[in-house]
């Protein structure tokens, strides 16, 4: 055993360089392996916090076959409410309507993603995702930073909500403007709630 060990040693002494190199070789190896799994476990944290930040502070989102939350298909919801209430894993049920409209503000007009809430309801099962967390009453409506830089509105200003299949306009008066919103995508900056 002693020998063996003799022969690597000695070996190793006479070339210096090669050794050098084939310890820095394995060192690199597994800096390089680590820096990537670090990378990886970044990515995939990244990626958890992604889809939470997408669904809000709500455990479960609920569309029609076919509908998507920018593109919802109608259903009645008696029937969907009165299951998801019987669970008893749930702590509540809260409405959220979503669809695009057509913002105007005196001759400016923009698309923007409409989200439909019951801010009671939001508030009491701590689920609400707007910052700052708008105190909507009828006739009132909150819009992001973003578009209210577009249509050049401030608070207190009337605009005028058109719907993108029916044509039919609604006014509101608003009361917000949100900094951030936690209920869509992190991409979706123009909208109204």
């Amino acid at each position: 055993m002693k020998a063996w060990l003799h022969y690597v040693v000695r070996n190793l002494e006479r070339r210096r360089t090669r050794t050098f190199l084939g310890i820095l070789g394995i060192f690199l190896t597994l800096s390089f392996l680590t820096a990537i799994q670090i990378g990886l476990d970044s990515v995939a944290s990244s990626y958890t916090d992604l889809a939470a930040l997408q669904a809000g502070k709500a455990d479960l989102l609920v569309t029609a076959e076919g509908g998507n939350l920018l593109r919802p298909e109608p259903f009645p919801p008696a029937e969907v409410r009165q299951k998801l209430e019987a669970n008893p894993h749930l702590r509540g049920v809260a409405p959220r309507l979503t669809g695009i409209v057509q913002a105007g503000f005196g001759s400016v007009q923009h698309y923007a993603v409409l989200i439909g809430l019951d801010p009671v309801r939001e508030r009491a099962l701590d689920i609400s995702g707007l910052i700052p967390e708008p105190a909507l009453r009828n006739g009132t409506c909150a819009i992001s930073r973003t578009l209210a830089r577009k249509l050049k509105v401030g608070k207190g200003g009337e605009v005028a909500l058109r719907s993108a299949t029916s044509g039919e306009v609604l006014n509101l008066r608003l009361e917000t403007i949100l900094e951030r919103q936690l209920l869509l995508p992190q991409e979706v900056k123009d909208y109204i709630v």
